[in-house]
């Protein structure tokens, strides 16, 4: 059943709700004590993760124009934004990644995965603030440390929007629910889940500093998990589509396209909570979903908070095996395109 704390849609394609900046659940935990500790417990358990890698540029110019958002209507046809009830931010934008990436894996690049559900954001979250800090518990305030969730998907990965049972033990996380995403950040994800979510794991996870690394990323089909203490929260959109009034607060989002020419800049989407920009939309064709949740954003303003070292790209992310495939299968028409 739907989240009891999320507010009704009412289907307003340009209406956003009013926005109080001291009353909003966003929320990333930006506590240098809290990233410190992080650090410590990484160097003490000798582990060798590549998370903070940072991107090889591409020699070719890449295109003009460069966005994601089409793969993922493609694989998820259905798909809308979220309302998260409490600050894991982190944990959607981090699941936004890699539902892009088995989009752009599958309609892109061909490879023969089966896409069956989307992220599960609440064991996501479990994950980067109880066992990537080696945590047993977590009572801090919601949020999470970026290094902590590229941690999180490098050594415990995700599970998906689907129903999981292990003997009679079961839990349906085919729908968000605030409460549990609360329970799993402060008690960690549950043990049953691990090797669930062991086979989505992502081979690497590399830091961002640059709108130049960010082109260059996006222009190769990844997505980006924008993070920042200060990051613009757009709710008005100028003629050419870029963010205008803004609210700046510590939050995670997603850069999932960008632009060059007169004008550069790239395609910022807050999918864990829409519903709350408005004006003209860049492309004209946007669906309703996603225009009520991004905006571009002016290159220089990108630059200015992807240097502050929290944004992070994921690559390598590992979906699901595709199945024996029979002519009604609904894979079976793309696949054997694919192969041809």
């Amino acid at each position: 059943m739907p989240d009891q704390n999320l507010p009704p849609d009412n289907g307003a394609k340009n209406e956003a709700p009013h926005l109080d900046p001291k009353n909003l659940p966003y929320g990333v935990n930006f506590d240098a004590d809290e990233s410190d500790h992080f650090q410590d417990q990484m160097i003490q358990a000798g582990r060798t993760a590549s998370y903070g890698r940072r991107p090889i540029l591409a020699r070719v110019p890449p295109p003009d124009v460069t966005l994601l958002y089409p793969f993922l209507f493609a694989a998820f046809p259905k798909w809308t934004y979220g309302v998260q009830g409490i600050g894991d931010c982190l944990a959607w934008s981090q699941a936004h990644c890699m539902d892009l990436e088995s989009a752009v894996n599958v309609h892109l690049r061909g490879r023969k995965e089966e896409i069956r559900a989307q992220i599960a954001t609440e064991t996501t979250y479990g994950f980067m603030r109880v066992q990537a800090p080696a945590r047993i518990h977590n009572n801090t305030p919601d949020g999470a440390t970026p290094p902590a969730a590229a941690q999180a998907a490098l050594s415990f990965g995700c599970c998906h929007r689907l129903e999981y049972k292990m003997g009679p033990t079961s839990i349906d996380l085919s729908y968000y629910q605030s409460k549990r995403a609360k329970e799993f950040g402060r008690r960690g994800t549950p043990r049953w889940l691990h090797n669930s979510a062991a086979q989505h794991l992502c081979e690497d996870a590399i830091l961002v500093t640059s709108f130049d690394e960010a082109v260059s990323l996006l222009s190769a089909g990844y997505s980006i998990s924008n993070a920042a203490p200060n990051n613009p929260i757009y709710t008005q959109r100028d003629r050419a589509g870029f963010g205008t009034q803004q609210i700046q607060r510590p939050h995670a989002m997603n850069y999932i396209g960008y632009r060059h020419g007169r004008r550069p800049g790239l395609f910022k989407s807050n999918t864990g909570h829409g519903r709350h920009v408005t004006g003209p939309r860049v492309p004209t064709d946007m669906p309703d979903v996603l225009a009520a949740c991004s905006s571009w954003e002016d290159a220089e303003t990108s630059e200015t908070i992807l240097r502050q070292g929290w944004s992070y790209a994921y690559t390598g992310f590992k979906g699901f095996p595709l199945t024996t495939l029979t002519p009604g299968h609904h894979l079976y028409r793309l696949v054997h395109s694919l192969d041809r």
